[in-house]
């Protein structure tokens, strides 16, 4: 407010707040702009993390005030990182060099290690049996597949109903996958993020992701989405393809 003027003529409303008035005063016109607040608040969701090399930073969400006391997201949204959450994270495509696959899970106590049936790097194909003889392999979080792995045989990632996050290869060698077979992630029903480092589409089986309902993304490398989209098998799911960035 103006001292010594109430007399206003306009007011100009931004979702929902009042951000400017016009008083008219003994002739005179003033304006009166109320400058808005800002601040940055952490997401909790989960999926909501941002990537810096191998260390995972929990997203914030700058939002905005007009009266100190009602918040909303800035428009459009923007995002930063804020605290370290891990700082080699496999879900931002850390891959211990001694494995093949690496296992972060939870129930156990522990975060386990699994190799394949065979200690051979030229092992290129990835069976149910090299997961499902972990012990507390349903409680499985997240999963980082060497780059190396040509081929997921049928099952090979199936049934992990605690399983969220899948990675398959990395930012350095990318990933030498060109096959998933049948029902290789079926039942993984938390599974909510895919991230493929391969450039170009493997062939992927129809039913590879069945029971998948609540998966929402799949990352591929910022050059391939195209590919991704038209590739026979993929383009089921062009609508939740998006670039690595």
């Amino acid at each position: 407010m103006i001292v010594g003027c109430s007399n206003v003529i306009k007011e100009v409303h931004y979702s929902g707040y009042t951000i400017d008035k016009i008083y008219s005063c003994g002739g005179y016109v003033y304006e009166a702009i109320i400058e808005p607040i800002y601040q940055w608040v952490e997401v909790s969701l989960d999926e909501y993390y941002i990537c810096s090399g191998t260390t995972q930073y929990r997203a914030e969400k700058e939002q905005v005030s007009y009266d100190g006391v009602t918040w909303e997201d800035v428009t459009p949204v923007v995002y930063r990182a804020g605290r370290v959450l891990a700082s080699n994270s496999i879900d931002c495509g850390y891959i211990p060099s001694s494995t093949k696959l690496y296992i972060k899970t939870t129930g156990c106590g522990e975060t386990s290690t699994v190799q394949y049936q065979s200690y051979n790097d030229s092992k290129s194909t990835l069976n149910p049996t090299d997961i499902g003889s972990l012990s507390c392999y349903t409680t499985t979080v997240s999963a980082v597949v060497k780059w190396s792995v040509t081929k997921f045989a049928d099952g090979a990632l199936m049934n992990l109903r605690q399983l969220k996050t899948i990675t398959i290869g990395n930012d350095l060698m990318g990933s030498s996958l060109t096959e998933i077979g049948a029902g290789a992630f079926e039942d993984d029903y938390r599974l909510t993020r895919f991230v493929i480092k391969a450039s170009t589409p493997p062939s992927l089986a129809n039913d590879a992701f069945l029971g998948c309902d609540n998966l929402k993304y799949i990352f591929v490398p910022s050059g391939s989405v195209n590919a991704y989209k038209q590739a026979p098998g993929w383009s089921n799911f062009s609508d939740i393809i998006y670039p690595i960035t």
